[in-house]
């Protein structure tokens, strides 16, 4: 029997599931395998996923059935106070009770609707195995998965697992891991250790000498002399911390790239903003940096930096940051997973201020790294730019340190993980299960 070579991949919701899915995505197709992309029809899994020419399918429910109490819930599931009640007769009901039902109906009506898109999605590709890299829209698609006795392997980039992975690792054939940590969440039988895989890009691959000089310069800096480390040096070793400017080395300066995950973040946005403007002239002098702002915050900050006397380049989105990451000395940043995995592979200082309200995923990453002094981190109750200030003119000053932590970030790394990940689907994908699928035949499994 021919098996099929298709392989959906899940993801969606932020960056953090959606560019390891591109690295396990690039890998496969290596290894001839058909790759379909399944996201949410969130804006971010759109943008990003356009970085691929994959066949792309969307599931569009946004409401999450394993969470309580949020806004996003149902009445049902959330566990605030009951609203006031009317007496009438004998019985007794919450107000707006009406509204309340219907809400609860339309709550079950997107989750039958996301199944049946589901069933679309696996009968129309016939996948050899499906892989869901997070996201609480993989969780109808694996769960038919499961049911159809299609090979089903969850990632988790996280050392907190998030819930659409703790909820499908009960039923799934393979978990895979990013941090040995981890392993305590999850069924030990069904484990194994991955890492989180990466895209090319952070490397360096595939770079242009053009694109690099795309760097843009907020107008009105009559200086125009932006000087960083050649981001163009075609390079295999991750470690490119100390690749100094062929146009002057004289005047190399410590680089600072600042960014808050793949949809930027607006507290690390003003803070670090508030600190160089805090800096001394001199101070300023001896600093580049290289700011990803996200979308929204970036016309306010292209105004901000035209004024500010340092040199900056700015961007909304950087598609191959690579080449940002290859002239940073220090990173301040989210502690989102890619964003961990990237530090981790790269070997870059980091000040990570964890977003709170992620479920205390990022803090338990920033803290993983911290405890073992790979990281330095700042919850955001205590991120002011006064404290900032502080670490920033202590680094720049301490390059022992720095060497110190990168030395560090050596214990959590893990070789080729788009390799091991995609050897896992590959295992996956080509068993045999002596059941007739629903395709009809015999199932690979």
């Amino acid at each position: 029997m021919k098996l099929s070579k298709n392989v959906i991949i899940a993801a969606g919701g932020s960056g953090g599931h959606l560019f390891p899915a591109l690295a396990l995505a690039d890998r496969l197709k290596e290894k001839g395998k058909q790759v379909i992309l399944v996201i949410s029809s969130k804006k971010i899994d759109k943008k990003i996923s356009n970085l691929r020419d994959y066949p792309r399918e969307i599931i569009y429910p946004e409401l999450n059935p394993l969470r309580k109490g949020g806004p996003k819930a149902p009445p049902f599931l959330n566990n605030k106070p009951r609203t006031k009640t009317l007496v009438r007769a004998k019985h007794s009901f919450p107000a707006q009770g009406g509204a309340r039902f219907s809400k609860g109906i339309r709550f079950f009506w997107r989750i039958y609707l996301s199944f049946l898109r589901a069933n679309r999605i696996l009968n129309k590709y016939k996948p050899a195995a499906v892989v869901g890299l997070g996201g609480k829209n993989t969780i109808p698609l694996l769960l038919l998965s499961v049911f159809k006795r299609i090979p089903t392997l969850i990632h988790e980039q996280n050392v907190l697992p998030g819930r659409a992975n703790r909820f499908l690792s009960k039923f799934v054939n393979k978990i895979a891991i990013s941090f040995s940590s981890t392993e305590r969440f999850f069924p030990q039988r069904k484990v194994v250790l991955t890492g989180n895989p990466l895209r090319r890009e952070i490397f360096g691959e595939g770079a242009s000498r053009e694109s690099t000089a795309n760097f843009e310069k907020p107008k009105g800096d009559k200086k125009d002399k932006l000087l960083f480390k050649d981001l163009s040096v075609n390079s295999q070793s991750p470690d490119l911390s100390h690749t100094t400017s062929l146009r002057d080395k004289s005047l190399r300066r410590f680089t600072i790239l600042i960014m808050g995950g793949s949809q930027g973040a607006h507290r690390i946005n003003i803070t670090t903003l508030r600190t160089l403007k805090e800096l001394s002239r001199s101070e300023r002098e001896r600093i580049n940096i290289i700011h990803l702002s996200g979308e929204s915050d970036y016309p306010f900050l292209k105004k901000e930096y035209s004024g500010l006397d340092i040199d900056c380049s700015l961007f909304p989105f950087l598609e191959n940051i690579g080449r940002a990451y290859a002239a940073a000395d220090l990173l301040i940043s989210r502690a989102g997973a890619t964003t961990i995995a990237e530090i981790i592979a790269l070997k870059k200082a980091a000040v990570l201020v964890p977003y709170p309200y992620a479920s205390g995923h990022q803090k338990a990453n920033a803290e993983l790294l911290s405890s073992k002094d790979a990281a330095l981190m700042i919850e955001e109750k205590d991120f002011n730019p006064q404290y900032l200030r502080q670490i920033i003119l202590a680094l720049e000053n301490n390059p022992e340190r720095i060497r110190k932590i990168k030395k560090n970030l050596e214990q959590f790394a893990v070789a080729n993980a788009d390799e091991l990940l995609a050897e896992e689907v590959m295992k996956l994908g080509n068993r045999i299960h002596p059941v007739k699928s629903a395709y009809g035949g015999i199932l690979p499994c």
